[in-house]
């Protein structure tokens, strides 16, 4: 007879027909998880630095761990971008301005006065607002002088007119100009007469719009009274007009020469001269000599030099790739197979090249490197995966920080040590309280390794303490924004952690409350199985959480028909009595699909629904089997075996395998007429046993001595449970309860 499809298989089969439906979004496929890998070599690459940003990358004051280089030819050194162009700024600021002459300024501003003179002086009775509209002045004005008689008017123009003028011309000779006086910074201003002929003025004496009003003020108080500071004061306007004009072209033509003066160079190197030597301190100029050598270099074979470069950089992110994905391939196939995952991984790497390149190239004076989030990622990792994936992970991606910021193992080194001491603060994640041991193991490293560092290169207090500073701020800051891209991954990716499996330690979950109501019995199945879970994990260095939290929910399949199992069968009678044993192994068998099928749609993970088909396996039913077996012997009918089989799959974990036995040993327990400890070992030997040579535990990792220490576990557990009590004895009554407390005891002692 043909061997009848398990539950698992049937699952597998659906999950292969719907990839073939939609290739697309396959997560298994080959060329995707190369093109992944190919994408992420090349992404990192990219951010690898040049030759000439390795040497503009090394500190002064660090040791150079290269190989000594000589120079293959002359070639000059180069003055620092930054002090040349401060030099060529100061060869600037020491240039004049230059300013043109507008030689009809005087004659614009004596004939405007003059006009306004002869309006309001040949005429006896003035016209103010037609004088005021022809001359710009304000009605005010005008109406002090039409107040005035004719002749006291001319006699109070005529020394105003003259007093102006006279000032005008005095500022004039100085120079009045039409820029704000702070834009001249040099002692002398250039005046461009005609295209042969110039003058110097002093830069000092010029004069703004600013200074002229403060000037004319202070003429108006000393010469006139109010009368006239009222007028002078409108007429003031009339003689805002520049003699001296700024020229920004002359001025810029002027700048060109003395900014083409200041040299670029500072020396010069000589061929085959030692530029640096190898353990050599880096000193400002051999970091000059060695930015100036790559420049040079750059600029006599730019156009075969410049892909070089990219190759090198391909071929070294490639190396580093290639360790981690022999990891996956060797030690954690599951993450190698899924393309999902192997996304998620070189997504980390991305980010961390990315932010790597950002700490070379913000421009800041602080070691902005120490705030590179590798911390986080690890403890991402350690908590979505575990530990050691983390770990090998955490490697190689400080292998990568150290390549993006040319060959720093400085940095590399502080912030693995921080990555590995966060990774294993979380690996076994209880609670969100953990972060603060997280930022003090942290604190700790980062510290431990930073002042290391600092006492062998004999770095300053004030860059220690910045180091320090910006170190302890990633060490708060990465369990915090651990905690909470942890939360949003959960969701979007229906992944689930330790710190998520807490959510169903929780006996209060509608599924488990259904349960104890329809299935009171298979209620108190579940915790016992829940307690002896958990402490045989924490015996074998299991998850403990994870083994409670499947035990709580392994056996939600028998609310369907819960009548149906003996421990729910009180004053019932059972049910299985009227059914056939085929009949009977199918309703026991469909608990299972029933479970999976209620665990999906009350929303349980997959790492608890696991739990509902791995307990029994493909164990026998064996009740049955042997009921089916007796009845053909005398029905003369063949038992197919597979037919009182559970459909599986087996246990792949190690917790899910604790759960298969503390279920059969809960269950043999409770057969058992005393719990000597012989007779428990006894029984679960021959369980562990039986299970063992049913091939129930080939497909999990645990090996004979944790067997041995879940034994015991269990042992110590059902000896706890099945504890005997004293009987307590009645009050005396009659005569007996008049006795003296003292006889009481004698008569209880006899």
């Amino acid at each position: 007879m043909a061997k009848t499809e398990t539950l698992y298989e049937k699952l597998r089969s659906e999950g292969e027909q719907a990839e073939q439906l939609h290739p697309a979004g396959t997560r298994y496929n080959k060329f995707i998880k190369l093109g992944i890998l190919l994408a992420t070599t090349l992404v990192c690459a990219w951010f690898f630095p040049t030759p000439s940003a390795v040497y503009r990358s090394v500190s002064i004051g660090s040791e150079w761990s290269g190989n000594t280089i000589v120079a293959q030819y002359p070639f000059p050194i180069y003055k620092p971008e930054d002090q040349y162009q401060i030099e060529v700024q100061d060869a600037v600021n020491k240039t004049p301005l230059y300013f043109t002459e507008n030689t009809s300024a005087y004659t614009k501003v004596e004939q405007a006065l003059l006009d306004f003179e002869r309006m309001t002086v040949q005429s006896e009775t003035l016209a103010i607002d037609s004088i005021a509209s022809r001359s710009g002045i304000s009605t005010g004005a005008v109406s002090v002088l039409a107040s005035m008689p004719v002749a006291r008017r001319s006699q109070f123009m005529r020394p105003l007119i003259t007093t102006l003028l006279s000032f005008q011309k005095r500022l004039y000779d100085v120079g009045f100009i039409n820029i704000s006086h702070t834009m001249v910074k040099t002692p002398e201003a250039i005046v461009q007469l005609n295209a042969t002929t110039q003058k110097v003025a002093s830069g000092l004496s010029l004069v703004d719009s600013t200074q002229f009003r403060e000037r004319a003020q202070t003429v108006f108080r000393e010469d006139f009274g109010s009368q006239e500071t009222m007028v002078a004061g409108e007429l003031l306007r009339k003689m805002m007009v520049p003699n001296l004009l700024y020229s920004d072209e002359l001025t810029k033509t002027a700048r060109e020469l003395p900014a083409q003066t200041i040299p670029r160079t500072i020396g010069i190197v000589k061929a085959n001269e030692t530029i640096v030597r190898k353990g050599e301190r880096v000193t400002e100029m051999t970091l000059l000599k060695l930015q100036s050598y790559e420049d040079t270099r750059l600029l006599q074979s730019e156009s075969s030099y410049s892909i070089l470069p990219f190759i090198g950089n391909v071929a070294h992110v490639g190396l580093i790739i290639t360790l981690i994905v022999l990891f996956f391939y060797f030690i954690r196939k599951k993450i190698f197979l899924d393309n999902w995952q192997v996304a998620a991984i070189a997504f980390c790497f991305a980010v961390i090249a990315l932010m790597a390149w950002g700490s070379m190239n913000i421009n800041s004076l602080l070691p902005l490197k120490y705030l590179i989030l590798l911390p986080t990622i690890s403890m991402l990792i350690a908590i979505i995966f575990d530990s050691r994936t983390a770990f090998y992970t955490t490697v190689t991606l400080a292998l990568m920080l150290a390549g993006v910021r040319a060959n720093d193992y400085e940095t590399a080194f502080v912030l693995l040590i921080g990555g590995a001491f966060a990774n294993y603060t979380v690996r076994d994640l209880r609670s969100r309280n953990q972060m603060f041991k997280s930022i003090g193991s942290m604190l700790v490293g980062y510290t431990l390794a930073i002042v290391g560092f600092g006492l062998q290169h004999g770095t300053g207090i004030k860059e220690l303490s910045e180091q320090l500073a910006l170190a302890s701020i990633n060490a708060i800051v990465s369990p915090l924004l651990t905690f909470g891209v942890l939360f949003i991954i959960e969701r979007v990716f229906n992944i689930t952690s330790d710190l998520r499996l807490l959510e169903y330690d929780n006996m209060n979950h509608p599924l488990l409350l259904e349960l104890s109501e329809k299935a009171p019995g298979t209620y108190q199945h579940t915790l016992t199985i829940a307690r002896l879970a958990e402490s045989a994990a924490r015996a074998i260095d299991g998850n403990p959480i994870l083994a409670k939290a499947g035990a709580y929910f392994h056996d939600i399949g028998k609310i369907a028909k819960a009548e149906y199992f003996v421990e729910n069968q009180l004053n019932i009678g059972n049910k299985h009595d009227r059914l056939s044993p085929l009949k009977s192994a199918a309703i026991i068998r469909n608990h299972v699909e029933d479970g999976i099928e209620l665990g999906r749609a009350y929303g349980l993970p997959q790492r608890i629904l696991d739990f509902i088909p791995m307990h029994h396996g493909s164990m026998l039913i064996k009740y049955f089997y042997v009921k089916a077996l007796e009845d053909s012997r005398n029905k003369g009918t063949i038992v197919n075996e597979d037919d009182y089989r559970y459909p599986g799959p087996k246990p792949n974990s190690r917790e899910a395998a604790i759960v298969m036995l503390a279920d059969s040993v809960e269950a043999l327990s409770r057969t058992l007429d005393s719990s000597t400890p012989e007779e428990l070992e006894q029984a679960i030997d021959s369980i562990i046993k039986e299970r063992l040579l049913d091939g129930q535990f080939d497909e999990c990792d645990l090996t004979m001595r944790e067997l041995e220490r879940i034994k015991q576990a269990f042992i110590r557990n059902l000896r706890g449970m099945r504890h005997q009590r004293i009987k307590y004895k009645n009050i005396p009554t009659g005569d007996i309860a008049s006795t003296a407390p003292g006889e009481i005891r004698a008569s209880e002692e006899k």
